[in-house]
């Protein structure tokens, strides 16, 4: 597998509707770098100095802005420790019922950490792989449970 030996760490505020996601995207120091806004109809990442780029979806303009795509419409399933909708290459589960590995569109998933959020054992870190990138995603907290 090649893949870019170039990486960087950052946050990001990830607000998920079921028709919208709002993201705001910073820097390792915390400083906002990008917003990244998705409706039912495109998905719009603005820099912090105004310049914007449109798609029709977030891997698209993730691939056009970054060379890589963000699995955005699959990620809201992922983050709560569930497969999406589409086929399921392969899955593991743990004794207590909790996704552990996941092979979906593309992705190798694992959920190394579950933590309980208002009664909800959740994902609190998942790592994702592709061809081309590496996610691991560390949620520092929940809301709207």
């Amino acid at each position: 597998m090649v893949t870019n030996p170039h990486g960087f760490s950052g946050g990001i505020d990830w607000q998920h509707l079921i028709a919208n996601d709002n993201i705001e995207v910073y820097s390792p120091l915390g400083g906002k770098v990008a917003s990244i806004a998705k409706t039912p109809s495109e998905v719009t990442l603005t820099t912090q100095d105004g310049h914007s780029i449109k798609a029709n979806d977030a891997e698209t303009l993730t691939e056009m802005a970054l060379g890589w795509r963000l699995p955005l419409s699959g990620l809201s399933d992922w983050a709560l420790g569930k497969p999406t909708n589409s086929k399921i290459d392969a899955a593991t589960w743990d004794e207590n019922g909790r996704l552990t590995t996941l092979k979906q569109s593309g992705w190798d998933i694992s959920y190394e950490n579950y933590a309980d959020s208002n009664g909800f054992f959740l994902p609190n870190k998942i790592v994702l792989k592709s061809e081309k990138v590496n996610l691991k995603l560390l949620v520092e907290k929940w809301a709207g449970f």
